[in-house]
């Protein structure tokens, strides 16, 4: 390949001794990939593996290169710069370092590089709120969405990026810390566009006109957390692996895209509450037993991720699993936070109580209750209630709300309960990744400052992996849809344990 261009592919970097090379044409990168078999799992799976050829729709095939193409932050998984604004300042960043080899090492080359880059580039910025103030101690995402609410960010703004970046020769070492400026500020453009870009799929999945995009969208706002796609980045080690049909599944919730398409309008689990005027001569009444029940049906067509939460006699068990094993993990990283400390499972809330937490921690005098919950912010009532789909951690809030109305009237005075509460997406409480930001954030020392930060990261890592491999199974069946418990399983049930 040449420095200046090379058939459909342009050099937009050169990092001493590797190419970073965009197609020309948008989605070669998802349909043409080229990549090592001792890859990551995803990196296997071209969109053709996602979307079936018989499933595909203009509109499918734009969201997933959309979601694709944004943040890791935002949107956990595989990555493709595929976006107009995210892709535009991508390029520009890469400039930098490829400007920087011509200048230092083909100077006669410089000039001519310079002049294909005249062209500027645009892209999108936020406008601020007007009650917003920042804040020196806020984080980066408060510090980037400016008074907004992530995924529903309603003030854009445009700006533009020179598309040849001010490189100085390097004199006796010198320049590269300019270079590093420049970056710093491009990634701040960066941040804006995929903060922009997450906010237009999170509409455009709110806004459509199809029944089932909602609870999907509640689901991908409660991804769009750091960590929640870790296992991702995973090689296929023991421990690890799973079959590339499940991957599959899990890569579709993890994009936004139903677990099954097209989705049918037949299958419904009858696992709701007792209705007082069902209709008993209905297709409805009848359940995946065959059997005439007044229980509401949750039809498939409009709650696409209805194993997450289903409480049919048979699967319950199964949801016990997953927060079970949640509760494990927990038990067994947070005593390592506490200095002495011993840990519980099960304790009594007090001695004139039926009550139980689900983990106990003594240190120092000190006991703590601990009580673990996973919620769906894509349960039917979570998203027209709590609007799970317009306000992240909705859910979590919620359930932490339930948590204390249960403990604290029973809790002895000697005692703090901490509700453990994490959504299905991998988002945690605030009141929960306060709590544990506390075990780092008031330490002095830098060197048990970031052993404790790294501890707490751990812990958070690992109860997204258990989630991760704790997602739905789907066994389909076209010729039978009655039988919904052929068709919904969890895999939770296989044996993919800590």
């Amino acid at each position: 390949m040449g420095p200046l261009s090379c058939g459909l592919f342009v050099l937009i970097g050169c990092e001493r001794g590797s190419l970073t090379v965009l197609s020309s044409r948008q989605d070669a990168l998802w349909q043409q990939p080229c990549f090592s078999p001792q890859a990551p799992q995803w990196l296997h799976l071209s969109h053709h593996a996602i979307i079936q050829p018989t499933q595909s729709s203009n509109e499918l095939v734009t969201h997933v290169h959309k979601t694709s193409g944004g943040s890791r932050a935002f949107f956990p998984g595989p990555k493709f710069t595929g976006h107009k604004d995210v892709r535009a300042v991508a390029v520009a960043k890469a400039r930098v370092s490829t400007l920087r080899f011509f200048v230092d090492d083909l100077p006669s080359f410089a000039n001519v590089v310079k002049a294909l880059w005249q062209t500027k580039f645009e892209t999108s910025g936020i406008e601020p709120t007007s009650s917003y103030v920042p804040d020196d101690d806020e984080d980066k995402l408060t510090e980037r969405v400016r008074g907004h609410v992530l995924g529903n960010i309603t003030s854009f703004s445009t700006s533009t990026i020179d598309g040849t970046p001010n490189v100085q020769p390097a004199v006796n070492g010198g320049g590269f810390n300019d270079d590093a400026i420049m970056k710093l500020g491009l990634a701040d453009h960066l941040y804006d566009a995929n903060l922009v870009l997450h906010t237009k799929i999170m509409q455009n999945l709110r806004n459509s006109n199809k029944q089932h995009q909602k609870p999907i969208a509640a689901q991908a706002l409660s991804q769009s957390c750091p960590n929640s796609g870790q296992m991702f980045k995973k090689w296929p080690t023991y421990g690890n692996r799973m079959k590339d049909g499940l991957f599959v599944h899990r890569l579709r919730c993890q994009l936004g895209i139903p677990l099954i398409l097209p989705i049918p309008d037949d299958i419904s689990c009858h696992c709701g509450n007792v209705l007082q005027s069902a209709d008993l001569s209905s297709l409805d009444a009848i359940d995946a037993d065959g059997q005439v029940t007044s229980l509401q049906p949750h039809r498939l067509m409009e709650e696409p991720l209805h194993p997450l939460y289903c409480r049919r006699k048979g699967r319950a068990g199964l949801r016990q699993i997953r927060h079970d094993k949640i509760a494990e993990i927990v038990q067994r990283q947070v005593v390592k936070l506490y200095h002495n400390a011993t840990a519980a499972p099960e304790p009594m809330i007090n001695q004139s109580s039926e009550k139980r937490g689900d983990i106990r921690i003594t240190a120092g005098g000190k006991q703590i209750i601990l009580d673990v919950m996973v919620t769906c912010p894509a349960a039917p009532s979570m998203v027209s209630r709590h609007n799970s789909h317009l306000i992240p951690g909705a859910a979590a809030v919620h359930g932490v709300k339930k948590k204390n109305d249960k403990y604290f009237p029973d809790l002895p005075s000697d005692t703090e309960f901490v509700p453990f509460v994490i959504e299905t997406g991998g988002r945690l409480a605030k009141t929960t990744y306060e709590w544990l930001d506390s075990f780092w954030k008031d330490v002095t020392e830098e060197g048990a400052r970031k052993l404790r930060q790294a501890a707490v990261r751990s812990l958070c890592v690992d109860v997204r992996r258990q989630l991760f491999m704790s997602l739905t199974r789907w066994k389909w069946t076209s010729t039978d849809h009655r039988h919904f418990v052929d068709h919904l399983l969890y895999l939770t049930a296989c044996v993919f344990f800590l």
